[in-house]
């Protein structure tokens, strides 16, 4: 649970990055790209970082434990909507536009794959959702394109994809390995408040044993002094 909720608190800047990358493209490829189909592409993009939101605040207001892989599906599914949204942004303009004005589109997508490995990194599957389509997708599109300068872009990205995906990777098992330590000392930690929580009992039941035995101990002492007094009485016998 506790990687589910580092993920969901990732959410709001992985939100704002998304939308500042957007308003980017739409600024510097509104006189470039068709506007209609970039419209189309800004309100699809618009309503999955909508239902992003939604889905974060019906989280965090939910107190469902139970259901973490379904909690997991529904932001891999968002993050994998996403991730196909930008491969095709992408791969549009690799077709229609000279290779000239793409540089600037890979720099962009490739700032935008890399912010997430601060938001997904306890969750590896989640960036690989949104990761593949939006680079591999435009890789393929470039190569076919069989334009030099587009082909080293996509070598590049290609590059990009493999590097950032190992960072994540390695990222998500190093987090793994420790939260297992620290499961480790947390079990290690409570086996010695056992430990001690018993040793501390059985010296409780001790010093009770002791106070005891010293409270019959002055019985004993108090009643051989009665009997030595001097002017005391001795007890009368059964016969007497």
């Amino acid at each position: 649970m506790l990687r589910l909720k580092e993920l969901y608190s990732g959410a709001p800047l992985d939100i704002a990055c998304h939308i500042v990358t957007m308003v980017l493209v739409a600024a510097l490829y509104w006189s470039l790209l068709d506007h209609r189909l970039l419209l189309t592409w800004l309100t699809i993009n618009t309503l999955i970082l909508a239902h992003r939101a939604l889905l974060v605040r019906e989280f965090r207001s939910t107190s469902n434990t139970e259901t973490q892989a379904l909690w997991l599906q529904k932001y891999e599914t968002s993050a994998l909507c996403s991730g196909i949204a930008w491969g095709f942004i992408y791969s549009y303009s690799a077709i229609t536009l000279p290779a000239q004005h793409l540089p600037a589109f890979t720099l962009i997508l490739g700032a935008l794959v890399a912010v997430p490995l601060a938001t997904y990194f306890s969750q590896w599957s989640v960036y690989v959702r949104f990761s593949t389509p939006a680079m591999l997708i435009p890789i393929i599109v470039l190569l076919a394109t069989a334009e030099p300068l587009k082909a080293v872009l996509a070598l590049l990205t290609l590059g990009w994809y493999v590097v950032t995906n190992q960072n994540g990777y390695q990222l998500t098992e190093q987090r793994e390995k420790l939260a297992a330590y620290r499961h480790d000392n947390h079990q290690n930690i409570l086996a010695e408040i056992d430990k001690l929580t018993a040793l501390n009992e059985e010296k409780r039941l001790e010093i009770q044993r002791i106070k005891q035995c010293i409270s019959a101990l002055q019985g004993v002492d108090i009643i051989a002094t009665a009997d030595v007094l001097p002017g005391s009485e001795p007890k009368p016998g059964p016969g007497a």
